[in-house]
């Protein structure tokens, strides 16, 4: 299961280029987080483990690839 790294409150992902382009250290406000989805295009922002556990299959810390500079993997 994926957990987000101590400090990580969200990022923003970019699946066109499979990167991770932003990241927040603060839970972003329901503003803000809208203001943020309008702008990006080809990414996603996450701000809920249940949601980026959804999205990615991820089976082991070998796995995290990309994800590893915002994601813990716990078992």
């Amino acid at each position: 299961m994926l957990k987000f790294k101590e400090g990580v409150k969200g990022f923003v992902f970019d699946s066109s280029h499979v990167v991770v382009t932003k990241v927040f250290n603060r839970v972003l406000s329901a503003e803000e987080s809208v203001l943020i989805t309008e702008v990006i295009n080809d990414s996603v922002l996450f701000e809920d483990e249940e949601v980026i556990n959804e999205w990615f299959t991820v089976e082991s810390k070998e796995e995290l690839g990309v994800l590893e500079e915002v994601m813990d993997w716990v078992d």
